[in-house]
């Protein structure tokens, strides 16, 4: 039976919890800290899911050694797509194979980033801090080359949390603001949903890998983590269901997340 909206609503009140006093700025007290400053480092003892923690590519490369470790050292001789162009392409390679085709379906897909770089005759494209939400870290690369089968469904999770928020908050930029906290969470709920909630803290987390350790990091990570505890407890909704849930959410400006909030963060 569909959720109703009222329920959903409910439930989104009941899911915050009293403010801590890590939280300041929600009540129109000022802050000592101005927005922009650095933060003191993430208490990753708090929560985990807040840790400026990096995915472990070791492992990811030498769980199928026969078809990741003849790319390790050579990232150099690739293009690096963006996600929208990587979805492209592992479309076109993947189709109607079956993972069991995997060290295939990688070699294919390495060797038409390869010839992709040499056919532009330069230099790949360098991954930058990951202010964008299209851009790819070096981190995502490899997850996503380590399983081109999530790719599709990783992107589309992207899209459709773009869409939402620009849809429940018109006329924001979705960077640090209202908005910005909606696509992190709903984009975590996507992921976990069409892939897994372990596949969610993986590519989510590799996202800001390459980004300063900066309350707008922190910020991602808090909204992040609160889109899989979502998911995890009310898997059974419907995406809209989801969507309703985030728009009536608790929504909290903040000038430092120091340890999981249980909120919807932003700072401007």
């Amino acid at each position: 039976m569909k959720t109703s909206k009222v329920l959903v609503l409910t439930l989104a009140l009941m899911a915050s919890i009293p403010a801590a006093n890590f939280i300041v700025g929600c009540s129109g007290e000022k802050s000592s800290n101005p927005i922009t400053s650095a933060v003191n480092p993430i208490d990753t003892t708090m929560n985990p899911n807040l840790a400026d923690s990096a995915i472990d590519l070791e492992k990811i490369i030498t769980s199928d050694p026969e078809s990741m470790a003849g790319y390790v050292g050579h990232f150099d001789k690739v293009y690096v797509p963006t996600l929208e162009e990587f979805s492209i392409i592992s479309d076109s390679i993947i189709g109607k194979r079956l993972i069991a085709d995997s060290i295939a379906i990688r070699e294919d897909i390495w060797q038409t980033l390869r010839s992709l770089a040499q056919s532009r005759k330069t230099s790949p494209v360098p991954i930058a801090a990951s202010v964008y939400f299209s851009e790819l870290t070096r981190q995502e690369f490899w997850l996503l080359m380590a399983n081109p089968w999530n790719i599709n469904a990783t992107k589309t999770a992207r899209s459709l949390a773009e869409s939402a928020a620009r849809n429940v908050w018109p006329g924001m930029s979705q960077y640090q603001d209202k908005a910005d906290a909606f696509r992190h969470a709903y984009w975590n709920i996507l992921m976990s949903k069409y892939v897994s909630i372990s596949w969610a803290q993986q590519m989510a987390t590799a996202h800001e890998s390459e980004s300063p350790n900066t309350v707008d990091k922190a910020m991602d990570l808090d909204n992040n983590a609160v889109g899989r505890r979502l998911f995890s407890q009310y898997s059974w909704y419907s995406e809209s269901d989801f969507v309703y849930l985030l728009r009536y959410y608790t929504y909290v400006r903040v000038f430092s997340v120091t340890q999981y909030t249980w909120y919807l963060v932003y700072l401007m």
